[in-house]
């Protein structure tokens, strides 16, 4: 996308975050989850401190178009990919690519052998096209409701110095 630029996250960032994602998900997904899955996993009050926590402990990155937040991502140090997720009305633009690419690079400098996330069942398509193999389906509960989503796994390699 045009005009995009890949930022480092900064605690500011916060709310616009978790406003974009309770709307990604509540728009992006409603053709793999119910009403009440979607309600669980994003309807109610947000953690900020867990979100904060998380965000400080891992690579965190944010995507920025014309100073507004399309998009965001982080990675931990054993290779997680926690989040990634991209504005709704930004979907399809190259962006979640973007983030994507970054993070690979960041693992990639920091001699990391495997990536691994666990990909919504709306998100698995995106990890499958950029090279991760789908380890299994997964229950995982949010506020007593059952969702699924799907554990990826991807080898990078081992370019040791």
């Amino acid at each position: 996308m045009k005009g995009l630029e890949i930022i480092e996250y900064n605690p500011s960032h916060l709310d616009e975050m978790i406003h974009l994602f309770k709307n990604t998900v509540h728009s992006i997904c409603k053709a793999d989850y119910t009403s009440q899955q979607i309600k669980a996993w994003a309807g109610g009050d947000i953690d900020k401190d867990a979100w904060q926590e998380n965000f400080a402990e891992s690579y965190t990155i944010i995507a920025v178009a014309k100073g507004k937040i399309v998009g965001f991502s982080n990675i931990t140090d054993s290779g997680y990919i926690h989040m990634l997720y991209v504005h709704q009305d930004f979907q399809k633009r190259g962006i979640g690519t973007a983030l994507y690419n970054d993070i690979e690079s960041y693992a990639h400098s920091n001699y990391f052998m495997t990536l691994g996330t666990h990909a919504s069942i709306t998100a698995k398509d995106f990890f499958v096209s950029r090279g991760f193999s789908v380890v299994k389906k997964q229950q995982v509960i949010r506020s007593g409701m059952t969702l699924e989503n799907i554990v990826c796994k991807k080898f990078i390699g081992g370019n040791y110095k």
